[in-house]
């Protein structure tokens, strides 16, 4: 992984980004080797499929509440009181 992501990337910041990995489910730690062993839990197909269901699953939460607030009295209720 760390050779994948180039010269300009130190070893911390690969094994930060492992951990980041680890922590959502991307990475799977091999604890047997005392070195960081990482390997990745699922194909790489459905890897890709959760992170885009993930990306897309937030992407509509956060539409969804900017839809609901807009429609809330409060909302309509500040517009009044501090006009944009």
């Amino acid at each position: 992984m760390h050779d994948a992501l180039g010269k300009d990337s130190g070893q911390t910041t690969t094994l930060k980004l492992m951990q980041i990995m680890f922590e959502k489910g991307l990475a799977v730690r091999n604890e047997r080797y005392r070195s960081h062993h990482y390997e990745p839990p699922a194909p790489k197909d459905q890897t890709h499929r959760q992170i885009a269901g993930d990306l897309v699953k937030r992407a509509f939460e956060v539409s969804r509440r900017a839809w609901c607030w807009e429609r809330s009295p409060r909302s309509r209720l500040q517009a009044r009181i501090w006009p944009g």
